[in-house]
């Protein structure tokens, strides 16, 4: 898979049946920032039955939403507990067990099987 980073959270690659994932590169310069800024590029390799994750930076802020973060330090015990399952599904189903919250920035999740 090519991408480009526009100063986003990482991408993250989830093959869920391997319970694996790799952590992609999403910085860079926002977009419509400067009119010369480059967008190098990446690529990563994507497994049969993985999914690419994309979301907004509410999940990279450890107390924004509790017990979730995706920072790359933290993903490994996430992955971990998890075992195997549907990583969008299952933060559907914790957002829902928290009920009515307030959230201080907007949440996006999206999520693409390849």
């Amino acid at each position: 898979m090519r991408y480009v980073g526009a100063s986003a959270p990482d991408p993250i690659l989830y093959t869920p049946e391997k319970r694996a994932f790799w952590v992609g590169d999403g910085s860079g310069l926002p977009m419509g920032v400067s009119a010369s800024a480059a967008y190098p590029e990446r690529a990563m390799e994507t497994p049969s039955g993985s999914s690419i994750v994309l979301y907004s930076d509410l999940l990279w802020e450890p107390k924004s939403l509790p017990g979730v973060c995706l920072l790359p330090e933290f993903l490994p015990s996430f992955i971990d507990e998890l075992q195997g399952k549907n990583l969008v599904a299952t933060l559907r189903g914790h957002l829902d067990m928290l009920g009515d919250i307030k959230l201080n920035d907007d949440l996006t999740l999206i999520e693409v099987r390849l």
